[in-house]
């Protein structure tokens, strides 16, 4: 009862100390670029590692890797994954550092040309849908196991399990988070798209209504609308 679930609660509380504990490894890196509940992402000079905490399995980790391996076969210019390692008890991706500025930035300061870095984007993300893989897992089936796993109840993941049946099976590579912030624009003007760890092959149509998704789940409902058009 009671006690155990203070127990439980003493035990996330530890694991997570542990974790804190164990990334002042991030001091001795150059610069911090994301951190968020159970994942860190710094520059250690030229190359980027993203450091995973104890809540993420070491396969859903060799997947990631592996998937953004898959991405750069393609021909697609992105961050090439450089090794997968273990420091101080965390699995680590080591990835090559893009130098340059995310397309969000660059929309951000420069406003009056929104127009032509969004068509840019779209063009980005076609290109992407060009792409395809053999060896790469398919969105409807994890569409499948998110529904089944989610703590939604029994009758609405059966309804949604009869919907995603009637889903398009596509080949077409698709990001699974692609949004300004993902492409990085370097100096001489080319692009790279970086955090390929949703990526899966399906129908463009899922990925551009995630896309569209996010934009107004960040309150950039003229942009997503533009977006769109």
């Amino acid at each position: 009862g009671g006690e155990g679930d203070i127990f439980r609660l003493l035990i996330d509380a530890v694991v997570c100390l542990n974790f804190l504990v164990q990334l002042l490894v991030i001091q001795l890196l150059d610069d911090k670029l994301l951190e968020r509940t159970d994942k860190v992402v710094s520059r250690d000079k030229n190359t980027v590692l993203k450091i995973f905490g104890p809540s993420y399995k070491v396969s859903a980790i060799l997947n990631e890797a592996m998937n953004e391996a898959r991405a750069a076969e393609t021909g697609l210019p992105v961050a090439k994954v450089l090794e997968v390692l273990k420091l101080r008890d965390h699995w680590c991706i080591r990835r090559e550092w893009v130098e340059g500025k995310t397309l969000a930035d660059v929309m951000a300061s420069d406003k009056k040309n929104l127009m032509k870095y969004l068509k840019q984007f779209v063009a980005i993300q076609c290109e992407i849908f060009s792409k395809t893989s053999e060896r790469m897992g398919n969105l409807v089936d994890k569409l499948d196991k998110q529904i089944s796993a989610s703590p939604l109840p029994k009758e609405t993941r059966y309804d949604l399990h009869m919907k995603l049946q009637g889903f398009t099976r596509g080949k077409a590579l698709c990001h699974g988070d692609f949004n300004p912030t993902n492409v990085i624009i370097t100096p001489n003007g080319d692009w790279r798209v970086i955090d390929w760890s949703h990526v899966r092959l399906g129908d463009p149509l899922a990925d551009v209504a995630r896309t569209y998704l996010l934009f107004q789940l960040e309150g950039k409902e003229e942009l997503a609308k533009k977006y769109i058009r």
